[in-house]
């Protein structure tokens, strides 16, 4: 009689737990549905103790930008972000998108650091420069670059929202005839860009979507043969080539001396 009687509110106490589950997705779409975006709202974002403004353009507001209005996007990248850099640190952040950890990474680093930005998607570069530009940050700067190593640009949509499909058909090779309706983006070596301007980064973050394979080996030849950045990618492993996942990088960065752990979806690498 017991044991029926505690299978009974087990099973009560799963239903109720269910229900508030779907309350609060209902909840959320609700509020996702009702908050309406135009190109020039500006939000006021506060991260735990740091206050920025950002705007999202043409952009829907879903998911995603709905965590960074409240302060609570990818909360493993933000404790990283706090956690190991100091006043005075140099930064290079490989896909910037909108800002968000950018803004996070100059409040660490103080006026006396830099934070090096750069976005491919002209579309979220345009988001990102206006955000930039609505904060009190001054030692940001930003670029509009693509880092890869099969052609020398790469042609997005006018209005992109999602790089997907360019970069599927830069992968591929595909020959883009009709460009009046695209921007052709750079595409460069991430260790020759940082050569060019004469920056030496202490830390590296990295969000790109799968290239962090191109951007790792194109480090990996010499600049960390010769420079000890701590480095922070997020790993995307559907998107890497059966040869190059995962395990590849890791062992790639042991091959110059890292030594990497999981947190999260990103991998921490030092020396």
């Amino acid at each position: 009689m017991f044991f029926y009687k505690f299978k009974i509110l087990t099973l009560i106490m799963f239903i109720i737990k269910v229900i508030k589950i779907l309350i609060t997705k209902l909840e959320r779409f609700i509020k996702i549905k009702n908050l309406k975006n135009y190109p020039d709202k500006i939000y006021n974002i506060s991260v735990d103790d740091v206050n920025f403004r950002m705007s999202f353009g043409n952009q829907k507001i879903g998911e995603t930008i709905l965590q960074r209005i409240n302060g609570v996007r990818e909360i493993d990248t933000t404790a990283i972000i706090k956690s190991i850099l100091r006043p005075g640190n140099k930064v290079l952040q490989l896909g910037s998108c909108y800002g968000y950890f950018a803004m996070l990474m100059s409040d660490s680093v103080g006026p006396s650091g830099k934070v090096i930005c750069i976005e491919g998607l002209p579309n979220n570069f345009k988001i990102l420069e206006n955000n930039i530009s609505k904060n009190s940050f001054k030692n940001i700067n930003c670029f509009n670059y693509f880092i890869g190593n099969k052609s020398d640009t790469i042609a997005f949509g006018l209005d992109d929202m999602s790089p997907y499909k360019s970069i599927d058909e830069y992968q591929s090779g595909l020959d883009i005839k009709n460009t009046e309706k695209k921007i052709l983006v750079k595409v460069i070596n991430i260790a020759d860009f940082i050569n060019q301007i004469a920056f030496v980064p202490s830390h590296i973050f990295m969000d790109i979507e799968g290239f962090e394979v191109d951007a790792l080996e194109q480090l990996s030849k010499h600049f960390l043969k010769n420079y000890s950045p701590t480095i922070i990618f997020e790993f995307h492993e559907y998107l890497y080539n059966n040869d190059k996942g995962l395990k590849y990088l890791r062992q790639l960065l042991a091959s110059n001396n890292y030594i990497t752990r999981k947190i999260g979806s990103n991998i921490i690498a030092f020396k």
